[in-house]
């Protein structure tokens, strides 16, 4: 009955019962794990199967980052604009592995918060290599946003980078399929990363300055495709 009734809310709003279905798939989380906020055009496309949200991946484990994330998301939100926020709570085995794993699938933005800790942490590396497989085969946009690196770390061979393989080695290790996938394809992803044209650095910009950047870039994509 509940899922009933919320379908035919969402209905209401102009989502698809094929869109709300899949919307409600989703997880639900606690506020500190997961944040989904909802807008009245949630899908552009129930044929697409991708959803219209800003999916904002980052890593707890750098806190200015994961700050810097969460004042993302609530820019989002003052916008109106869909945002699934992982935590980064998350383990592979976790019975919540394939709703994170659909969401990083069929999201059409992509956010990577990229920090000296996101590429040694395998959701981030695991998330970031579904999104550039999306990005790949649909309209699915990517946005990196350099939070305390630089483009060299990603390019070349840095003190960072060099824990980075060191991390990627010992993911790959752990035998877990999807993690292994995205820890060896992890540098070629990271250089790929580079190659869009919505690379957003830290450098010289106040954290509140770069979210209302990446803010922009999210409307100007809802604006031409959602």
């Amino acid at each position: 009955m509940a899922f009933w009734l919320a379908t035919k809310f969402l209905a209401t709003q102009g989502i698809c019962a094929s869109g709300a279905s899949m919307l409600l798939q989703l997880p639900i989380y606690p506020p500190q794990d997961l944040m989904l906020c909802t807008a009245p055009a949630l899908m552009h496309s129930c044929s697409t199967g991708l959803l219209d949200f800003v999916f904002i991946s980052h890593t707890g484990s750098d806190s200015d980052a994961a700050i810097f994330a969460a004042m993302l998301h609530d820019k989002l939100g003052e916008k109106k604009i869909p945002a699934f926020f992982d935590a980064d709570s998350l383990d592979l085995g976790d019975v919540w592995q394939p709703r994170i794993i659909k969401a990083a699938s069929r999201c059409s933005v992509f956010v990577a918060v990229v920090s000296p800790k996101y590429p040694t942490r395998k959701w981030p590396l695991l998330e970031m290599h579904l999104a550039l497989q999306s990005a790949e085969r649909s309209r699915c946009v990517v946005m990196p946003v350099l939070f305390g690196v630089e483009r060299k770390d990603m390019e070349e061979s840095t003190p960072i980078s060099s824990d980075w393989r060191s991390a990627w080695h010992r993911i790959a290790a752990e035998g877990e399929d999807l993690a292994r996938k995205a820890a060896h394809a992890a540098h070629d992803n990271l250089r790929q990363l580079l190659k869009s044209q919505t690379t957003h650095l830290l450098s010289g910009k106040k954290a509140p300055d770069l979210a209302k950047q990446v803010v922009q870039a999210c409307e100007e994509h809802i604006q031409q495709h959602w």
